[in-house]
C-alpha cells in the first residue's frame, strides 16, 4: 500500500462564483463536448460560441458585483482594492526563498556568500559569452588577413 500523504489545498476566495455559473460552466463544457463529437455541425458550434459570451458576461459581471461589495464593505478601501488587483492579475505573495546554497561544493546559508556566489555565476556566464566572442571575432580576422 503507498504511504499516505498529505495535501494542503489553497482555499480560493471566489464568492462570486454561484451556483448558477456553475450549473453554466457544466452546461458550456457538455455543449463543448457536443461539438467536438460532431464536427460538421455548424448550428451547435455557433450556439456553444454564444453561450460562451454569455457566460463570459456573466462572470465579469459577478465579479464586479462582488469586488465592489467587499470594496464597500472593507475599512481600509485602498488595501481592499490593491488586494483585488493582486488577485486578478494573478499576483500572490511569493514565499519561495532560498535558504541555502551549493557554492563549489560547499553548502552555505550565509545571504552574502549566496549574493556572492549568484554574482560570480552570472559574471562568468558574461565573461564566457565575451571569450567566445573575441575568439569568433579573430578567427574572422585570420581568415580575412591576406599572405603575402
Amino acid at each position: 500500500m503507498f504511504p499516505s500523504q498529505r495535501i494542503e489545498i489553497k482555499k480560493r476566495n471566489k464568492n462570486w462564483i454561484t451556483s448558477g455559473i456553475i450549473t453554466f460552466c457544466k452546461h458550456k463544457r457538455e455543449l463543448y463536448n457536443a461539438c467536438r463529437n460532431n464536427n460538421g455541425n455548424q448550428e451547435l458550434l455557433t450556439y456553444y460560441k454564444k453561450y460562451s459570451k454569455i457566460l463570459s458576461t456573466v462572470i465579469k459581471e459577478a465579479k464586479k458585483l462582488n469586488y465592489a461589495d467587499r470594496i464597500k464593505k472593507a475599512p481600509n478601501k485602498n488595501k481592499t482594492i490593491w488586494n483585488t488587483i493582486n488577485i486578478e492579475s494573478n499576483k500572490t505573495d511569493c514565499s519561495n526563498t532560498i535558504r541555502a546554497l551549493n557554492i563549489n561544493g560547499t553548502l552555505t546559508n550565509d545571504g552574502q556568500a549566496m549574493a556572492n556566489g549568484f554574482n560570480e555565476y552570472f559574471l562568468s556566464i558574461a565573461r564566457n559569452i565575451t571569450t567566445k566572442l573575441n575568439k569568433h571575432s579573430s578567427d574572422k580576422l585570420d581568415n580575412k588577413t591576406p599572405s603575402h
